[in-house]
């Protein structure tokens, strides 16, 4: 028997999208509004659900149209057990209410919206677009990282670049359809086509090397299908889908941007410690992955790590994760039945191809279990 939500309607539901009125432009799109108000029920309900395996969640939610929801909660059931490996059942009802906000936030209207998380690969895409008038959602917007991420923001200059943070309460495993849906919100308030999530493709198709599962392959051709069921005339890319976070790096740089902002950036798994700063550990698997794509790119890595990668001994206390990846690195290359399910008709192969690059990248660095 699922566990059931029903999230209130009216003020609650007014001030749940509130957090994101300073980044808006115009009124989205009540659609819009809707799938971030289900992404924000769906996290809440993960939350109660606890970590448990094979769970079944219900999550029902009041909408202003509900006739344009059929076939798009079936694709967002298959989305959500992709993302959480449990069984979800949503509904939606008929809204007594629906928002109608006096926006009194960003006056400019932005052409570009990208999901950033202050870590190397959104910096990385930012400072491609730097010469738009852009809005940056935020997915953590927990001080301090919230304070760390607003200063990368700043320091990508002219034109206005406005920071849309998005308060989540830590845990669970759906914050990346929330993350994803408030960037839709945010496009559809600005009438940009398109919500950029970069993740460099090694990552985004392997996560548990780091990455976010929210710029999973499946997850965004899922929830695009979502949104063209839903009549929204959006689409979540990712512009880094087919390079290496090497190649990401290197791009960036030739095109004149300072090594020292790219060193500034966090990749971290563990970003904060007691000292309450905010820096890279050195010894997670996004470290690793990111030292070696400085090494690779440039010769060299100034970030300010915790703990320096260069230093990691295998076997040594400390060094578990890099074990872990040089015994991955050791594996036979992924197939694609290790990339299974993969949408219907898509072109794994660049996918294959870009692991295959990302992975030659790692053993130029770290090596491989021999």
């Amino acid at each position: 028997m699922p566990l059931p939500v029903r999230p209130a309607e009216g003020s609650r539901r007014n001030a749940a999208v509130s957090r994101l009125v300073g980044a808006l432009h115009r009124a989205p799109d009540q659609t819009a509004v809707d799938l971030f108000l289900l992404a924000s029920a769906v996290h809440t309900a993960d939350l109660l659900a606890g970590e448990g395996t094979a769970r079944a969640v219900g999550v029902s939610l009041p909408v202003v149209a509900p006739e344009r929801w059929g076939r798009a909660l079936t694709m967002l059931e298959r989305l959500l057990s992709h993302l959480t490996g449990d069984d979800w059942e949503l509904e939606v009802r008929a809204a007594s209410s629906y928002w109608s906000p006096d926006i009194p936030g960003w006056g400019r209207r932005a052409d570009t919206v990208v999901g950033f998380t202050g870590g190397l690969d959104s910096y990385c895409h930012g400072s491609s677009v730097r010469d738009r008038p852009m809005v940056l959602v935020d997915r953590r917007g927990r001080r301090p990282l919230e304070r760390f991420q607003r200063g990368l923001a700043d320091g990508l200059g002219v034109p206005p670049t406005r920071l849309a943070s998005l308060s989540v309460a830590p845990g669970g495993r759906t914050r990346g359809l929330l993350f994803l849906a408030a960037g839709v919100l945010v496009a559809s308030s600005h009438r940009v086509r398109n919500l950029r999530v970069p993740e460099n493709g090694l990552l985004a198709a392997w996560p548990p090397l780091g990455g976010i599962r929210a710029a999973h392959p499946v997850t965004l051709a899922r929830l695009n299908v979502v949104l063209r069921h839903l009549k929204l005339p959006h689409r979540v890319v990712n512009p880094f889908a087919y390079l290496t976070k090497g190649e990401t790096c290197r791009e960036t740089l030739e095109s004149g941007t300072d090594p020292a902002a790219l060193f500034a950036t966090v990749s971290c798994a563990f970003p904060k410690a007691g000292d309450g700063a905010v820096l890279n550990c050195g010894t997670c698997l996004p470290c690793l992955v990111r030292h070696a794509a400085f090494i690779v790119a440039t010769g060299d890595d100034g970030t300010p790590y915790r703990v320096d990668p260069a230093a990691l001994e295998p076997g040594e206390k400390g060094s578990e994760a890099l074990d872990a990846l040089r015994d991955w690195l050791a594996a036979p290359e992924p197939s694609a039945d290790d990339l299974a399910p993969w949408p219907p008709g898509a072109d794994i192969a660049p996918v294959l191809d870009v692991i295959e690059r990302g992975r030659q990248e790692l053993r130029d660095v770290w090596g491989a279990t021999s």
